[in-house]
């Protein structure tokens, strides 16, 4: 699962691009007990839970952006990890800039079409929940071509490990090979008909339960629950904007 030990590479964001942001934030709300709260910029919103930061929402800058949820990945030098990613193919949707307090980001997409980010903080902090429940603790790289992992390793010197799934291709990425499984992040192979994205996993304590919420307060339900070797019992859904994510009640150790 993920930590909030964070080196290169580490997942340190979590972002929701919405233009109905209160739709947004009375669903979460509702689903996961995330309160929000306000930023400096009219246009960023964080999402706490017990008080700590755990994601954010904003809206998008042009209406052609559709809603969904962004991974920002950790780097302390946002312009040479930018440099990097472009030399190895990937195209640059929002090049390096610098964002009041959370530092300098930018956004871009891999070479198979997957949109993430790179974040470089300043004196706001990373995420301060991973890996417990209501938090992040999971990432599902959703890709047509295994090719993506040259790609990643070339930009953040991610390690892989094979895992045997029934019926797919799976492997852990990581960010470290002396503890794989703590800082780990699967990469499911699809079909070629299946958009690559990145894919959030939120920790609840009863994937029944919070399917049932989700649909009460108009969220779509992508996949039923079921049982997902290494993660335990998951599904996925949509808010009511639109944006995917999913849901997991890990096994214990």
């Amino acid at each position: 699962m993920l930590t909030t030990d964070y080196v290169a590479g580490s997942p340190n964001w979590l972002e929701l691009t919405t233009p109905d942001t209160d739709t947004a934030a009375a669903f979460y709300h509702a689903v996961f007990d995330w309160q929000t709260h306000p930023t400096s910029t009219p246009t960023h919103t964080l999402f706490r839970h017990d008080s700590a930061t755990v994601a954010a929402l904003t809206t998008p800058t042009d209406d052609d952006t559709e809603p969904a949820w962004t991974i920002f990945f950790h780097t302390t030098d946002l312009d040479a990890t930018t440099a990097t990613a472009e030399k190895a193919g990937a195209t640059i949707h929002l090049a390096p800039t610098d964002h009041d307090a959370a530092g300098r980001l930018a956004h871009l997409s891999d070479p198979q079409g997957a949109r993430f980010a790179l974040r470089q903080p300043a004196e706001t902090s990373d995420l301060e929940k991973l890996g417990v429940p209501a938090a992040l603790c999971w990432l599902e790289l959703d890709s047509r071509d295994a090719a993506a992992f040259a790609f990643y390793r070339t930009v953040f010197d991610w390690h892989t490990e094979a895992f045997d799934v029934p019926g797919t291709s799976y492997t852990l990425l990581s960010t470290t090979d002396a503890h794989p499984h703590r800082t780990a992040f699967g990469h499911e192979q699809l079909a070629a008909d299946h958009p690559p994205r990145w894919l959030p996993y939120i920790w609840v304590d009863d994937v029944d339960a919070t399917l049932t919420r989700i649909d009460d307060h108009g969220g779509a339900i992508l996949t039923p629950a079921t049982h997902a070797a290494y993660l335990g019992r998951i599904a996925v859904a949509a808010d009511p904007t639109g944006a995917r994510f999913a849901i997991t009640t890990p096994e214990s150790d």
